[in-house]
């Protein structure tokens, strides 16, 4: 089903679009984990039952057994990012690359606001990938690296510093979260500290770095080349 939506705004009279645009960005405005407790997930337009999970198994229906290798424990961690287009096609690029959790840190927008209403560039930029991909909201960074290293989840840093290392000489394993940073800032001392390890994106031209979105595609799919050619 294709619903097509020009505003956000609740029409005068609710109909039955409205009221299923809400309860799917409201089913997604709960965490990860209440998610895989209820054992449900929203799904490309629908609800999917399945199993109980445990731990942090989050794979949903339609995803490819011969591909878990690659996107079955794949976090994404977005540290401050502030715009709200770079996120929305952000999750559309998790989509693709079958990441497992989406993080959104600091002032990172979330596809819900605080009043629970849809934020429409997110929505719109990531072409329905807020109902496909699990995020989750945290206040700070710390929180984010404790979960991971609950997880045994090393942290990869994408960031142009001195011990940074082009990203296709670096060996990333298939469990991995990726960091990246603020559009100006960058990644924030706070994960540099503990990253095993620092990547960046060489760059030809004069300009210094790329669009964070942009760097996230290059990265999640030139690793997962990587991994499938071994």
């Amino acid at each position: 089903m294709v619903v097509l939506l020009t505003s956000f705004r609740s029409p005068p009279t609710r109909d039955r679009t409205w009221d299923l645009l809400l309860k799917r960005e409201l089913l997604y405005r709960l965490s990860y984990r209440r998610i895989a407790d209820a054992s449900m997930l929203y799904h490309r337009g629908s609800i999917n039952q399945f199993p109980a999970t445990t731990g942090n198994d989050c794979r949903v229906p339609g995803w490819s057994a011969t591909l878990e290798p690659y996107i079955y424990m794949k976090y994404v961690v977005l540290d401050n990012i502030r715009s709200a287009h770079n996120v929305g096609a952000i999750f559309r690029t998790c989509d693709g690359a079958g990441v497992a959790k989406l993080c959104l840190v600091g002032c990172t927008p979330a596809p819900i606001d605080r009043f629970g209403r849809p934020v429409a560039e997110i929505v719109k930029t990531s072409l329905g990938a807020v109902a496909s991909v699990p995020w989750e909201l945290y206040a700070d960074m710390e929180t984010v690296l404790a979960e991971l290293a609950e997880q045994q989840l090393p942290l990869i840093a994408v960031e142009q510093t001195p011990r940074a290392v082009p990203w296709y000489s670096a060996a990333v394993p298939e469990r991995a979260a990726f960091v990246f940073g603020n559009e100006v800032e960058g990644v924030g001392d706070a994960a540099l500290a503990v990253a095993t390890t620092v990547v960046e994106i060489p760059m030809r031209g004069q300009k210094e770095s790329l669009n964070v979105s942009v760097s996230v595609g290059i990265i999640l799919f030139g690793y997962d080349s990587q991994h499938a050619a071994r």
